[in-house]
């Protein structure tokens, strides 16, 4: 074993080059991938007939805890992410997001974002979230 930190995974804004390390890996995440078929109904026949369409994209589902730390804030990590959600009254095509952690490379959408905040200071300013991040594969 090595000496040292582990390596962190990280998320990447492919349009931009920015970068976010996650402070604490997520401790576990998910995928699946749907796979469709047509059902062919034919006369005489007892049970219908299944015709390979195509496959689903993959998706996946993962949680980032984030707190204030000297190397940034929760309003840091949450203004990173939320660049990956459509934005204005016209359709914004959102900018694709690299997931790494480990040797999991994946070029995803962002799907949907759940924010759970956690502990915040004097001032209400939060220092404390849970990000749920549903992401599918491109």
């Amino acid at each position: 074993m090595g000496v040292g930190a582990k390596k962190k995974g990280y998320i990447k804004n492919k349009t931009t080059g920015e970068v976010k390390s996650f402070l604490y890996n997520p401790s576990e995440f998910s995928d699946s991938r749907a796979v469709h078929f047509s059902e062919i109904s034919s006369p005489g026949s007892s049970y219908p007939k299944f015709q390979y369409v195509s496959t689903g994209a993959r998706t996946f589902t993962l949680e980032l805890y984030l707190t204030d730390t000297s190397k940034g804030t929760v309003a840091d990590y949450l203004t990173f992410i939320e660049k990956f959600l459509p934005t204005g009254a016209k359709f914004n095509k959102p900018p694709i997001l690299v997931f790494a952690m480990g040797t999991d490379v994946r070029e995803c959408l962002l799907q949907q974002l759940d924010r759970n905040f956690t502990d915040f200071d004097e001032k209400l300013k939060k220092k404390e979230a849970t990000l749920t991040l549903s992401l599918i594969e491109i």
